[in-house]
This record gives structure tokens, sequence and C-alpha cells, in this order.
């Protein structure tokens, strides 16, 4: 996700893996001070167009593993404080505890309309079979099929009652 960037700039290139600012374990942090002459800068002259002096990449980890990163932008070369990397620290482990539960909530998500669909389906499948049966039992209860001893009756209607309560 971005703010405050162009499109242009968000979609300017491909960047291969190992290149660029992406930091590459828990510990790291990429500083650019200055991008006109950092040679770091894949696409230097897009960040000079878009504005962008200096850059900050800052890990997003979960679980002793890097799953992104928070990267800021300023309009002028910097450099940045204890105090500052500090809090962009903090602001980095939050950020990626956010980002871990949103896709578990995915997945929780994705899992429980599958089961929804499961159970829909099941239920769907079932009915018609239980129907039949029911109905067969009612032809019987009724003594359209013959006649029932009392035996015969209590075992049907109380079959027919299970069934319902399965419906």
């Amino acid at each position: 996700a971005s703010c405050g960037l162009s499109k242009a700039f968000v979609h300017k290139g491909p960047v291969k893996r190992g290149e660029g600012l992406f930091p590459h374990d828990s510990r790291e942090m990429v500083v650019v001070e200055d991008t006109s002459i950092d040679p770091r800068i894949v696409y230097p002259q897009e960040a000079l167009n878009e504005g962008i002096r200096s850059i900050i990449s800052l890990p997003l980890v979960h679980r002793e593993k890097v799953i992104g990163d928070l990267r800021l932008y300023a309009e002028n070369p910097r450099q940045y404080s204890n105090d500052g990397i500090s809090c962009l620290k903090m602001l980095a482990s939050g950020t990626a505890v956010v980002i871990n539960d949103a896709r578990v909530l995915h997945q929780l998500k994705d899992a429980s309309s599958k089961t929804i669909f499961f159970a829909n389906k099941l239920s769907h499948d079932l009915r018609a079979p239980v129907h039949a049966v029911q109905s067969m039992l009612a032809v019987m209860d009724k003594g359209y099929a013959g006649d029932l001893n009392e035996k015969q009756k209590d075992i049907t209607s109380r079959t027919i009652n299970r069934l319902e309560q399965l419906l």
C-alpha cells in the first residue's frame, strides 16, 4: 500500500529481488540520506521527479520473518535521529502485527465461507432422500399400503417424528 505517491511512481517498473532498499533481515534498516547520490536507488530520476530526496526503509517482522517493509520518504536530504528511528521501529512493529492479523482474518473468513458452503450443500443433498423416506413412511402410517399393527404404527410414527426433527 502507499500513500502520498503518484501512480506513475508506484508503478514505475520492476525491482528484482535483492535490489533496491528492501531490508533482508529483521535487524536491517536501510537509510538513504540523499537519493540524488545513493547508488542503491533503482529509479533515481523517478525519485527526484517525485520530489523524494530521503528514504528510510524498516523491516516489517512477524515471527522473526521479514514480511514486508515500511518505507518513508522525505522531500529533503536528511539524517534520522535515534529517537525518530526508535519511533519508526515501533510503528513498523505495530504495522506487522496489523498486517498479520488482517491475513489471519482473511483466512478465517475464507475457511468460514467454505464451511458454510459445505454445510448448505450437505443440508440440501440430505433433504431430498429424507423427504422421500418420510413420504413413504407417511403412506404406510396412513394405511395406504395395507394395515399396520399397533407396534408397526408406533415404529412408523416415531420414525416420521425423528425425520421431522432432522429436517
